[in-house]
Protein backbone atom coordinates (compact mmCIF):
# COMPACT_ATOMS: atom_id res chain seq x y z
CA UNK A 1 0.00 0.00 0.00
CA UNK A 2 1.32 3.87 -0.98
CA UNK A 3 1.00 5.94 2.12
CA UNK A 4 1.39 9.69 1.54
CA UNK A 5 4.63 10.10 3.76
CA UNK A 6 6.11 7.65 0.94
CA UNK A 7 5.53 10.12 -1.58
CA UNK A 8 6.60 12.88 0.85
CA UNK A 9 10.39 10.87 1.18
CA UNK A 10 10.92 10.30 -2.33
CA UNK A 11 10.35 13.83 -3.03
CA UNK A 12 12.78 14.83 -0.04
CA UNK A 13 15.46 12.60 -1.23
CA UNK A 14 14.72 14.14 -4.89
CA UNK A 15 15.00 17.36 -3.74
CA UNK A 16 18.13 16.74 -1.74
CA UNK A 17 19.62 15.22 -5.03
CA UNK A 18 19.17 17.71 -6.76
CA UNK A 19 20.58 20.18 -4.18
CA UNK A 20 23.80 17.52 -4.22
CA UNK A 21 24.45 18.47 -7.40
CA UNK A 22 24.03 21.99 -7.91
CA UNK A 23 26.74 21.89 -4.80
CA UNK A 24 28.83 19.57 -7.12
CA UNK A 25 28.51 21.99 -10.19
CA UNK A 26 29.29 25.15 -8.19
CA UNK A 27 32.01 23.51 -6.89
CA UNK A 28 33.56 23.21 -9.96
CA UNK A 29 32.67 26.29 -10.67
CA UNK A 30 34.35 27.96 -8.66
CA UNK A 31 37.50 25.76 -8.90
CA UNK A 32 37.39 27.17 -12.69
CA UNK A 33 37.31 30.33 -11.03
CA UNK A 34 40.16 30.13 -9.02
CA UNK A 35 42.18 28.58 -11.76
CA UNK A 36 41.34 31.99 -14.08
CA UNK A 37 42.21 33.91 -11.28
CA UNK A 38 45.84 32.35 -10.76
CA UNK A 39 46.40 33.19 -14.95
CA UNK A 40 44.96 36.64 -14.56
CA UNK A 41 47.19 37.36 -11.51
CA UNK A 42 50.04 36.53 -13.32
CA UNK A 43 49.60 38.19 -16.31
CA UNK A 44 49.43 41.55 -14.09
CA UNK A 45 52.63 40.72 -12.34
CA UNK A 46 54.20 39.66 -15.71
CA UNK A 47 52.63 43.38 -17.17
CA UNK A 48 54.29 44.97 -13.07
CA UNK A 49 57.41 43.51 -14.28
CA UNK A 50 57.43 44.64 -17.59
CA UNK A 51 56.83 48.03 -16.52
CA UNK A 52 59.63 48.06 -14.12
CA UNK A 53 62.23 47.12 -16.88
CA UNK A 54 61.00 49.58 -19.15
CA UNK A 55 61.11 51.87 -16.98
CA UNK A 56 64.75 51.39 -15.66
CA UNK A 57 65.40 51.06 -19.18
CA UNK A 58 64.38 54.89 -19.10
CA UNK A 59 65.72 56.30 -16.60
CA UNK A 60 69.37 55.31 -18.36
CA UNK A 61 68.54 56.15 -21.55
CA UNK A 62 67.81 59.20 -19.53
CA UNK A 63 71.53 59.11 -17.91
CA UNK A 64 73.11 58.45 -21.57
CA UNK A 65 71.37 61.72 -22.95
CA UNK A 66 72.74 63.72 -20.35
CA UNK A 67 76.43 62.44 -21.18
CA UNK A 68 75.51 62.94 -24.87
CA UNK A 69 74.30 66.81 -23.93
CA UNK A 70 77.47 67.31 -22.17
CA UNK A 71 79.61 66.26 -24.56
CA UNK A 72 77.77 68.06 -27.75
CA UNK A 73 75.47 71.03 -28.01
CA UNK A 74 73.56 69.62 -30.91
CA UNK A 75 69.90 70.97 -31.37
CA UNK A 76 69.23 67.46 -32.56
CA UNK A 77 69.90 65.78 -28.94
CA UNK A 78 68.09 68.55 -27.33
CA UNK A 79 64.93 67.03 -29.54
CA UNK A 80 65.67 63.95 -28.42
CA UNK A 81 65.91 65.00 -24.64
CA UNK A 82 62.68 66.42 -24.83
CA UNK A 83 61.18 63.12 -26.98
CA UNK A 84 62.59 61.08 -24.14
CA UNK A 85 60.62 63.08 -22.04
CA UNK A 86 57.48 62.78 -23.67
CA UNK A 87 58.67 59.00 -23.65
CA UNK A 88 59.15 58.72 -19.94
CA UNK A 89 55.94 60.63 -19.26
CA UNK A 90 53.69 58.31 -21.37
CA UNK A 91 55.65 55.17 -19.36
CA UNK A 92 54.97 57.15 -16.45
CA UNK A 93 51.27 56.87 -17.48
CA UNK A 94 50.91 53.66 -17.99
CA UNK A 95 52.28 52.40 -15.10
CA UNK A 96 49.85 54.47 -13.35
CA UNK A 97 47.26 52.78 -15.54
CA UNK A 98 48.70 49.42 -14.72
CA UNK A 99 48.92 49.77 -11.09
CA UNK A 100 44.54 51.16 -11.63
CA UNK A 101 44.50 47.70 -13.26
CA UNK A 102 45.42 45.89 -10.61
CA UNK A 103 43.64 47.48 -8.42
CA UNK A 104 40.65 46.75 -10.26
CA UNK A 105 41.96 42.77 -10.32
CA UNK A 106 42.48 42.61 -7.05
CA UNK A 107 38.72 44.15 -6.15
CA UNK A 108 37.30 41.40 -9.30
CA UNK A 109 38.89 38.78 -7.33
CA UNK A 110 37.53 39.93 -3.75
CA UNK A 111 34.04 40.40 -5.53
CA UNK A 112 34.84 36.30 -7.04
CA UNK A 113 35.90 35.41 -3.46
CA UNK A 114 32.43 36.66 -2.10
CA UNK A 115 30.82 35.48 -5.07
CA UNK A 116 31.84 32.12 -4.18
CA UNK A 117 31.20 32.15 -0.53
CA UNK A 118 27.53 33.01 -1.64
CA UNK A 119 27.84 30.01 -3.83
CA UNK A 120 28.33 27.50 -0.63
CA UNK A 121 25.13 29.37 1.02
CA UNK A 122 23.06 29.50 -2.17
CA UNK A 123 23.05 25.63 -2.48
CA UNK A 124 20.34 25.90 -0.19
CA UNK A 125 18.11 28.55 -1.86
CA UNK A 126 18.41 27.48 -5.83
CA UNK A 127 21.14 28.12 -8.07
CA UNK A 128 19.83 31.13 -10.28
CA UNK A 129 21.46 33.78 -8.25
CA UNK A 130 25.04 31.45 -8.21
CA UNK A 131 24.64 31.54 -12.02
CA UNK A 132 23.97 34.74 -12.10
CA UNK A 133 27.19 35.87 -9.65
CA UNK A 134 28.92 33.65 -11.59
CA UNK A 135 28.31 35.19 -15.11
CA UNK A 136 29.37 38.87 -13.23
CA UNK A 137 32.70 37.35 -12.23
CA UNK A 138 33.01 35.76 -15.84
CA UNK A 139 32.52 39.01 -17.41
CA UNK A 140 34.91 41.12 -15.24
CA UNK A 141 37.61 38.50 -16.30
CA UNK A 142 37.10 39.07 -19.66
CA UNK A 143 37.40 42.43 -19.45
CA UNK A 144 40.41 42.01 -17.45
CA UNK A 145 41.87 40.00 -19.54
CA UNK A 146 41.32 42.96 -22.56
CA UNK A 147 43.01 45.34 -20.32
CA UNK A 148 45.83 43.32 -20.35
CA UNK A 149 46.40 42.84 -23.72
CA UNK A 150 46.15 46.57 -24.31
CA UNK A 151 48.88 47.20 -21.68
CA UNK A 152 51.11 44.59 -22.95
CA UNK A 153 50.72 46.20 -26.54
CA UNK A 154 51.70 49.63 -25.35
CA UNK A 155 55.19 48.38 -23.47
CA UNK A 156 56.07 46.53 -26.37
CA UNK A 157 55.53 49.35 -28.31
CA UNK A 158 57.06 52.01 -25.57
CA UNK A 159 60.35 49.80 -25.94
CA UNK A 160 60.81 49.19 -28.98
CA UNK A 161 60.56 53.78 -29.04
CA UNK A 162 62.74 53.25 -26.18
CA UNK A 163 65.68 51.43 -28.12
CA UNK A 164 64.85 53.51 -31.08
CA UNK A 165 65.63 56.57 -29.61
CA UNK A 166 68.43 55.13 -27.69
CA UNK A 167 70.26 53.63 -31.30
CA UNK A 168 70.16 56.95 -32.27
CA UNK A 169 71.30 59.12 -29.21
CA UNK A 170 74.22 57.05 -29.61
CA UNK A 171 74.47 57.45 -32.86
CA UNK A 172 74.20 61.49 -32.88
CA UNK A 173 76.90 61.35 -29.50
CA UNK A 174 79.60 60.06 -31.64
CA UNK A 175 81.69 63.12 -33.23
CA UNK A 176 81.81 64.04 -36.71
CA UNK A 177 84.60 64.10 -39.17
CA UNK A 178 85.93 67.72 -39.92
CA UNK A 179 88.41 68.81 -42.43
CA UNK A 180 92.01 68.33 -41.59
CA UNK A 181 93.53 70.98 -39.33
CA UNK A 182 97.47 69.90 -39.80
CA UNK A 183 97.26 70.69 -43.84
CA UNK A 184 100.02 72.75 -44.85
CA UNK A 185 99.67 76.41 -46.04
CA UNK A 186 100.18 77.06 -49.79
CA UNK A 187 103.47 79.28 -50.60
CA UNK A 188 103.40 81.31 -53.63
CA UNK A 189 106.28 82.81 -55.36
Amino acid sequence: MWHPWKRRIADLEAREQRLIDDLDDARRERDTERFNNGIITRQFCEADAANKRLHGRNVHLTEQLGKAREAANDGALDEMGRRLDRALHACARYRAEAAEDRAAAMTAHQRMKDALDAADRARVAGRSDLVRQLGLSEDARRSLAGQIATLQTANEALTREAYDRSVTTAAAARPKPGPPTSAKPEVTA
